[in-house]
């Protein structure tokens, strides 16, 4: 459900930027919105579901996100070793 948005984060080297964020979580929102409209129904009903699928979605995204941006890359950043000036 989230792979559209993640595919960019998880093969960035850097961090992203916001279009690639914004991109990300729109497709996000949108195939969430799509599953959870063909779902059957149930006791909460068609849109409950959908509004469902999306707070689940977004909530999934943000913590992946926060958890690439803020404890991946910087203990994997990769470091560039210039020679001090002489």
């Amino acid at each position: 459900m989230m792979l559209p948005g993640l595919i960019p984060l998880a093969f960035y080297e850097r961090k992203p930027t916001a279009a690639q964020v914004v991109l990300g979580l729109a497709s996000t929102v949108v195939l969430s919105a799509f599953l959870g409209y063909i779902s059957p129904g149930g006791p909460i009903g068609r849109l409950g579901l959908v509004v469902l699928a999306i707070v689940g979605a977004v909530f999934l995204y943000v913590a992946i996100q926060w958890y690439l941006l803020y404890v991946y890359y910087p203990t994997h950043a990769t470091t560039s070793a210039t020679a001090p000036p002489a």
